[in-house]
């Protein structure tokens, strides 16, 4: 458990510049998270975006990586019976909007 603080310290610690490498201006940024412009500047600046907030930012910044853990997830759902057939999942749809 402690390195897993660690790690997280060490990302928020340096989310500036990952974002500053990255291909995306903070405007996108500031947009898809949802924060106030000077709240995220401010944020930014101290460090104390929430793990929430970080997690947005993440999965924007290594998209790669969040469909890598997506698609364990979904295996992970399959293998402990964690899903629903297409047809099932038609025909709720169906009788909740038609």
């Amino acid at each position: 458990m402690i390195q897993e603080i660690l790690n997280y310290k060490k990302v928020v610690n340096e989310i500036d510049a990952l974002i500053n490498a990255s291909p995306y201006k903070k405007n996108y940024l500031i947009d898809k998270t949802g924060i106030a412009p000077a709240t995220f500047y401010r944020k930014l600046n101290a460090q104390s975006f929430t793990p929430d907030e970080m997690l947005v930012l993440a999965k924007i910044l290594s998209p790669r990586e969040a469909l890598l853990l997506e698609l364990e997830q979904s295996e992970s759902d399959i293998e402990n019976g964690r899903y629903r057939e297409h047809a099932e999942v038609n025909k709720e749809l169906r009788e909740k909007f038609l």
